[in-house]
């Protein structure tokens, strides 16, 4: 088919010791009999791309994080990225420039206004010239009992 899969999931990232008061590291328990009941790691609300070679072709971690993500993961130290992802445009094959968003992306950092170094996701949109936007989201609903 020859399809690009964009899927969400929740990262747990190889245990790089964080620099003092940037990341808190997340404790897992490794279950019983473990040597070690606790291994520190980072974890990030996250989203990869995979082409069809089965190849991960991008990987987003989110940037603003919900209330709820806040309890779990952490902020991508990197921000908004953007990536240049092999297409077929009928007459062979080409690249797009793509960013990546989750959900909460789309809001200003804490809902607090832009500045010069506190970029929205538009701002980052325009600024990398990217023309797809791939937008991974989960939204909260209150059905009725």
């Amino acid at each position: 088919m020859g399809c690009l899969v964009c899927v969400g999931y929740p990262e747990i990232s190889s245990p790089n010791p964080p620099s003092p008061g940037t990341l808190r590291p997340t404790m897992i328990d490794l279950g019983p009999g473990s040597a070690e009941k606790h291994y520190p790691v980072t974890a990030y609300n996250s989203v990869v791309a995979v082409n069809a070679r089965g190849e991960v072709v991008a990987h987003y971690r989110k940037t603003n994080l919900y209330y709820t993500d806040e309890t779990w993961a952490q902020e991508a130290p990197e921000g908004f990225t953007a990536h240049d992802l092999a297409v077929a445009d009928g007459s062979g094959s080409s690249s797009v420039r793509t960013t990546f968003g989750i959900c909460m992306d789309l809001n200003p950092h804490h809902f607090l206004p832009r500045t010069a170094t506190r970029r929205s996701l538009t701002d980052h949109v325009l600024a990398t010239d990217s023309r797809l936007l791939v937008l991974s989201t989960a939204w909260l609903t209150h059905l009725p009992s």
